[in-house]
C-alpha cells in the first residue's frame, strides 16, 4: 500500500492540515470486446484501500468510456477465481475483464 501525504494552508492563519491518503496499484488484464473498447491489453491501476471491483469500473470508466457500454455483460477474474462487482480489491490484484459472449 502506498501513501501520498497533502499539506494544505488556510487563509492567513496558516492552519495547516495534513491528511495521508492510502493507495494501492493494481494490474488490469482486458479480453474480448472489452480490449477493443479500452485500446489496451493491460493496466496498471491506482485504487484506493477499501475499493470494490464496481468501484474499479467506474473509475476505468472515467478514463476509457466506451468501456462502459459493455457493464451489463462483464465477467470478472480477480486473480484466476471469478469474482462479482461487490468483490473488495488488495494491493497487487490482478483483476480480468471479460465480456460474455454472444451468439445464436
Amino acid at each position: 500500500m502506498r501513501s501520498s501525504t497533502r499539506n494544505c494552508k488556510l487563509n492567513k492563519h496558516k492552519i495547516r492540515t495534513v491528511a495521508t491518503i492510502h493507495f494501492m496499484i493494481i494490474k488490469v488484464k482486458f479480453f474480448g470486446r472489452c480490449r477493443h473498447a479500452v485500446g489496451k491489453e493491460e493496466i496498471e491501476a491506482e485504487i484506493d484501500d477499501g475499493d470494490s471491483v464496481a468501484t474499479l469500473c467506474l473509475k476505468l470508466a472515467a478514463d476509457f468510456p466506451s468501456l462502459e457500454d459493455h457493464f451489463h455483460t462483464l465477467i470478472f477474474a480477480v486473480n484466476a477465481q471469478q469474482a462479482d462487482w461487490e468483490f473488495t480489491l488488495s494491493e497487487g490484484d490482478e483483476v480480468h475483464f471479460m465480456s460474455t459472449l454472444g451468439g445464436g
